[in-house]
């Protein structure tokens, strides 16, 4: 397998991988505020990012080990990580879930644009194509259709869900240009978990919500366990190898297979039922991953 099929399969397995968090999040948040559910599993996912970070650099120092978190450009990959996070999360408790899922992939949407603003990067018609074809397909799973979607929820929410959107676009930008100058993926997935975690934290406690992390049941903790191991630490550095390769556009299209595997979980684990619209949203999704092209 070449270089490049190598990195779409690395791709899909952070997409399947995210995908499962929808499910297996929808466990943490019955126990606890969703920003600090979030702040949870991203303190375990930096956690074990740190420490493979440290044993993939044990023949440096550890100065050398620890370079990318006083880079400027990592530590704003990691503000952007985090800040987008904070704002999808305060946006679910503002509007509806399928409209936050919908305003935050249009927002990663963006990312064709700000590369070639920011860094003159060509974008080729069959990804703008394929990107296209992906967005209509995560809006009819989101959406199941449903226009009246797009007129309901409070417009501070939607604002906040689309701008976390937008943070992460600028954060796949970003990082597809820093992964150019950098050995290992792990130099760049380890400061931003931690840097997300410090931010998460940082707005969970003005939001009030830790003194709930003392009467969190094992259930919460087995989610956030599950996530922080594989949902922060594999897959990020799983879809950091294939976003050097790939470049950000392609990588958008992936990332639009989670709201597939997300819908696919869904009927198989949780019994919610299939639809036309769910059964031509998926069928774009997989025609923009046939046609997108590196």
């Amino acid at each position: 397998m070449d270089e490049k099929n190598q990195a779409k399969c690395l791709m899909l397995i952070s997409a399947i991988i995210w995908g499962t968090s929808f499910v297996v999040g929808r466990v943490g948040v019955m126990y606890i505020e969703p920003l600090t559910f979030s702040m949870i599993q991203n303190s375990i996912g930096s956690s074990v990012l740190l420490l493979a970070l440290l044993w993939f650099s044990r023949g440096s120092s550890i100065r050398e080990a620890l370079e990318g978190f006083s880079k400027p450009s990592i530590i704003m990959i990691g503000v952007f990580n985090g800040l987008a996070y904070a704002m999808q999360y305060v946006a679910l408790t503002l509007t509806t879930a399928g409209k936050t899922s919908l305003l935050v992939n249009l927002g990663i949407a963006f990312v064709p644009l700000f590369g070639l603003l920011i860094y003159k990067e060509t974008v080729q018609k069959n990804n703008v194509i394929a990107l296209i074809l992906g967005l209509l397909g995560a809006f009819l799973i989101t959406t199941e259709g449903n226009i009246s979607l797009i007129f309901s929820g409070e417009v501070m929410g939607d604002y906040l869900a689309m701008g976390a959107g937008l943070m992460w676009a600028l954060w796949i930008v970003l990082a597809d240009q820093e992964l150019k100058r950098t050995d290992r993926a792990i130099r760049i997935a380890a400061p931003n978990a931690v840097i997300t975690s410090i931010l998460l934290f940082i707005f969970a406690s003005l939001m009030g919500s830790l003194n709930q992390l003392s009467t969190a049941p094992v259930e919460m903790w087995s989610a956030a366990v599950y996530l922080g191991v594989f949902s922060i630490a594999i897959a990020y550095i799983l879809y950091y190898a294939g976003l050097r390769i790939l470049g950000g556009t392609v990588s958008v299209v992936y990332l639009l297979l989670q709201a597939l595997i997300a819908v696919i979980l869904g009927i198989i684990l949780l019994a919610e039922p299939i639809s036309l619209m769910l059964v031509t949203g998926a069928s774009l999704i997989l025609v923009s991953l046939v046609i997108a092209k590196e």
